[in-house]
């Protein structure tokens, strides 16, 4: 699984278009005030870090569920997290941050944004080859929201 082309578009407007837009503004139309600058640097930064962060997620963000677990690359950690679905203590649904979290028994997290593509697949996969005794809450949570057409 990992997010569609419209992560790295969102990516390249907010972290490389929009910056360039407002130096190109701040350059033909200068500072009229003293705290301009500041307005600025604000706009500049918020915008760079948006930007870069949806351009990280975009490119580097990677689920991969087969049928002996799953392995996530993220583009914040160095090393792929990895579990067997044995491994496997708890999965949760966190409608707020739009994600499915599976959890092992150390308390390690895999979160699965869901606006990825293959959700359907993970959902299966998971009820398939989690074990018995693991709650089905969260993927019920998250299926209801997607046939109600929430994200």
């Amino acid at each position: 699984m990992r997010y569609g082309t419209w992560m790295i578009v969102v990516g390249v407007a907010c972290g490389v278009l929009m910056p360039l837009a407002l130096v190109t503004v701040a350059v033909t139309a200068g500072f009229r005030n003293a705290e301009d600058p500041y307005y600025f640097g604000g706009m500049l930064l918020f915008f760079a870090l948006l930007g870069w962060w949806a351009l990280l997620e975009g490119l580097k963000r990677r689920v991969v569920a087969t049928d002996s677990g799953l392995v996530a690359h993220s583009p914040w950690r160095g090393e792929p997290v990895r579990f067997a679905w044995a491994q496997v203590a708890r999965i949760t649904f966190s409608p707020v941050a739009g994600q499915l979290v599976f959890a092992d028994r150390a308390g390690e997290k895999i979160r699965v944004g869901t606006m990825m593509s293959g959700l359907d697949q993970l959902i299966a996969a998971a009820r398939r080859h989690a074990p018995a005794e693991v709650p089905r809450d969260g993927l019920a949570k998250l299926e209801e929201r997607r046939a109600r057409g929430g994200l």
